[in-house]
């Protein structure tokens, strides 16, 4: 169960920590339970959800967002090791049908009233690895074979876009 955990210092009790977030350095000050995830509504809008030692889990993005499309991760962390597929371990943590690639403007989001560049058909989708600015870590979000081919590269991604931590000892184990 998540727990709320942009309230005001002030308004904690005797029994508070304060986590230091790898989500662009913010601090949150939270209940002490057994709960192991938190969420917080960053300054940046985002809203996000940490385990106890501040590892970032899950960001849902409020607005576009500039990612990197992280070069050479297919060698590297090829599939999740319980989930399988990196798509499939997208969907298991958001619960969500992955049927979309969320890059900005792609041809397979479904307004298709805005398309700007050529694209791959929604069953080519994966889950690719991306880097945000100031957040540590790669996450997992849909992505069409076209725009995961471009490695390295700075793309945009939808707002409302879910984007999943990429590190199974943090999520699967």
């Amino acid at each position: 169960m998540c727990q709320s955990a942009w309230r005001k210092t002030n308004e904690m009790g005797s029994n508070s920590m304060t986590i230091q977030t790898n989500y662009k350095s913010e601090k949150i000050t939270v209940d002490k339970n057994n709960d192991d995830v938190y969420f917080f509504v960053a300054d940046d809008g985002n809203k996000v959800w940490v385990n106890g030692d501040g590892e970032v889990l899950k960001i849902v993005l409020c607005r576009i967002t500039l990612v990197t499309n992280v070069s050479g991760s297919s060698k590297i962390a090829p599939k999740c090791g319980n989930c399988g597929a990196w798509i499939q371990h997208w969907g298991n943590f958001t619960k969500a049908e992955h049927n979309t690639c969320r890059v900005h403007f792609c041809e397979t989001d479904e307004t298709k009233d805005r398309i700007s560049v050529p694209c791959s058909s929604k069953k080519e989708l994966c889950g690719a690895h991306v880097e945000l600015a100031d957040v540590s870590g790669w996450f997992v979000v849909p992505m069409c074979g076209h725009h995961n081919g471009k490695h390295g590269e700075e793309l945009t991604l939808q707002a409302d876009s879910v984007l999943i931590r990429a590190k199974q000892s943090l999520m699967c184990d």
